[in-house]
């Protein structure tokens, strides 16, 4: 067991990186504390990679429950990336 940092938040939590249960079932778990700011996670790789549009972006982050001001709680640099998106507007 061991301590890490959520790479969207910062929050420090405990997980087991060498536990079956995480390395099969939740090896989100490694990066992230939620399954939601896993979700964040992939994509923001995903607007990285030009696979999805700000737009799409926004509406994903939407869906998730993550709207501007709950940017707020991101590491400074997740809520810098993620600014702009919910700036996008439909053409």
């Amino acid at each position: 067991m061991g301590t890490v940092n959520c790479i969207i938040c910062g929050s420090e939590y405990e997980v087991c990186r060498a536990c079956p249960t995480t390395t099969l079932n939740t090896p989100w778990r490694r990066i992230c504390d939620t399954p939601v700011h896993y979700q964040v996670y992939m994509l923001i790789q995903d607007l990285r990679a030009g696979t999805v549009t700000k737009l799409e972006a926004k509406e994903m982050l939407i869906r998730l429950n993550v709207t501007k001001d709950k940017l707020d709680g991101f590491l400074p640099g997740v809520k810098a990336f993620l600014l702009p998106v919910f700036e996008e507007e439909e053409p």
